[in-house]
């Protein structure tokens, strides 16, 4: 038998579960629960958490998977593909795929490899516990990315353009018995390995995928995290307390970045406390990225407080500072890897009323454009699209975000536009 991919397929977790225990050999506390995901309707009514059902102390392990039923993608490639996939590989090189996105090709045949297999995969029941509709940026169709704003719609791209590459590369691969595949079968994958491989310790030349610890979803304060020891068994441990009836959860990325979040793994992390300030007009150099502006962590807009990074301040400063006076702009700059925090502070007060005008701009014309492209969503059937419903919950997110910012930022334009007058 297939595996049934149709997007409205039912995941079949009892009998995953039972395979872990029996056929696999993974471990996991026996206070562990995986439960449906009552938090996750919107995004997904079939997701899935893992739930501490007694207290768990810091530096528990709560899931041991055996090395020989982890994917690990050096292991993979030299085990079992060897030189066969190098064609694939190179094609992707020379097409620009990211060295840190080549891993999860590997991963991607592999899951193909097994899951044409039908039953005869060992890893059959494991994916047929799966989900099979993703609401990322990989699944929607252009009426959904049409509404997308400016970041959101960047990354959204570039997992197309990946799946792309990624599709002309299969084709390179031999072994992989080609009238099997179809497209839907590819993106499923494709939407598998982006949402259920992980780096660990920041190796991001290494993905794995590991049955079981997938099901742990993101947190913005992760109260867990995985490691791999030196035998290649995956291990989901507590790197705090976990009290009972809470999720267990990791971090998929940066918390300060729910648009990211959203294009690779298709949900919307309301706990974020901040969002990134979209300020992408600047055209970056070696100082800027000095002064942040690549960190998405750092510049951001704090959802609740509207509080402004003093990274945004920075980076707003200095580009207006390089179209008024390039002498201060060069003073600002050396101030700042000085840490001379006074000489800072003088630069941003004496020239606030620019700063905070040109950050208006930004705030209100990013305001304008956000409620335009939602409107592109009025009309459209969303049995046919249904990722416009989490697109719109997202955007409205956003929108409250920089909303916020703007109730404190238009009393201060105000106010230095008066004290320029006067003075």
């Amino acid at each position: 038998m297939m595996l049934d991919i149709n997007e409205n397929a039912p995941r079949d977790v009892p009998t995953f579960e039972q395979w872990a225990q029996n056929t696999a050999g993974i471990q996991r506390l026996a206070n562990v629960e995986i439960t449906p995901n009552a938090d996750c309707r919107l995004e997904n009514p079939n997701d899935y958490t893992v739930i501490a059902q007694q207290s768990i102390p810091a530096n528990q392990p709560i899931i041991f998977v055996p090395n020989n039923v982890v994917w690990n993608t050096d292991r993979i490639k030299q085990e079992e593909f060897g030189n066969a996939l190098d064609p694939a590989l190179d094609f992707l090189t020379k097409n620009g795929v990211a060295q840190t996105d080549v891993p999860k090709f590997v991963l991607l045949v592999k899951l193909l490899q097994e899951t044409t297999a039908g039953q005869q995969s060992p890893y059959f029941e494991w994916f047929n516990s799966l989900p099979r509709i993703y609401y990322n940026a990989a699944s929607m169709t252009p009426s959904c990315i049409e509404c997308l704003p400016p970041l959101i719609y960047r990354y959204a791209r570039e997992k197309q353009v990946l799946l792309e590459n990624f599709s002309k590369a299969l084709q390179k691969v031999d072994f992989l018995d080609k009238s099997m595949q179809s497209y839907a079968l590819g993106l499923w994958a494709f939407n598998v390995v982006s949402t259920r491989s992980f780096a660990v310790n920041n190796d991001e030349r290494v993905r794995y995928m590991a049955p079981l610890a997938d099901y742990v979803n993101h947190g913005t304060y992760p109260n867990a995290a995985f490691h791999v020891d030196e035998q290649g068994n995956f291990l989901l441990y507590a790197i705090q307390q976990i009290e009972p009836g809470t999720p267990i959860t990791v971090s998929y990325g940066a918390p300060t970045n729910p648009s990211q979040l959203f294009a690779i793994y298709g949900f919307l992390d309301d706990s974020s406390p901040a969002t990134f300030c979209k300020i992408t007009h600047i055209q970056p150099n070696d100082e800027l990225r000095n002064l942040g502006y690549d960190d998405v962590s750092k510049l951001v807009f704090y959802k609740d407080t509207g509080e402004i990074a003093q990274e945004v301040w920075d980076v707003v400063l200095y580009d207006v500072l390089g179209k008024v006076n390039k002498a201060d702009q060069q003073s600002f700059y050396q101030a700042h890897m000085e840490g001379n925090a006074d000489l800072k502070q003088a630069m941003h007060q004496h020239y606030f009323a620019q700063t905070s005008v040109e950050l208006k701009k930004h705030v209100d014309g990013f305001l304008n454009n956000l409620q335009e492209l939602s409107k592109k969503a009025e009309g459209k059937n969303f049995a046919e699209h249904p990722r416009l419903p989490l697109i719109l919950h997202h955007n409205a997110f956003v929108a409250q975000a920089f909303l916020n910012v703007k109730a404190n930022l238009d009393p201060m334009v105000e106010q230095a536009q008066q004290q320029s007058a006067m003075a």
